[in-house]
């Protein structure tokens, strides 16, 4: 398949029918279960290979969660064939993770300028307590 063809937004829907992988999703165990124009969601479950030495979930698990969940969607709102680098994440935890409990992470672009974009994205539990924020900034070529 050639992703180059598709926009940001069709390779996301192919992520959620099982047709397209992103090799770091199954190491961060990420499953996005929803996308549209500006917005994804999904859900993590840390599990013990994510753990430290001190045996808590490691920070950059949460990173790598929140950088996922923000480029993906700020690449729903992107062209096929047009590409993005991410210039930068902002991590917030507020909360360690559990291991073996499922999470709702979600992203959502914020502004989208010239050749500069934002989207934030979040680490919550089922009863909506956030255990970590983020914002991203992109540069679109």
């Amino acid at each position: 398949m050639n992703s180059n063809k598709l926009s940001g937004l069709e390779m996301l829907r192919k992520v959620i029918k099982g047709e397209l992988k992103a090799s770091m999703d199954e190491t961060i165990s990420v499953k996005i279960d929803y996308a549209e124009r500006g917005l994804v969601s999904g859900t993590i479950i840390a599990g013990i290979e994510h753990l430290s030495l001190n045996r808590g979930v490691h920070h950059g698990f949460h990173a790598n969660v929140l950088s996922i969940i923000t480029n993906y969607a700020f690449q729903t709102m992107i062209g096929a064939g047009v590409g993005f680098i991410p210039l930068d994440v902002n991590t917030k935890i507020l909360r360690f993770l559990p291991t073996n409990k499922e999470f709702i992470i979600e992203g959502k672009v914020i502004d989208i300028f010239d050749h500069f974009g934002v989207s934030e994205g979040s680490i919550k539990d089922g009863a909506g307590c956030m255990y970590a924020h983020a914002t991203a900034s992109f540069y679109i070529p």
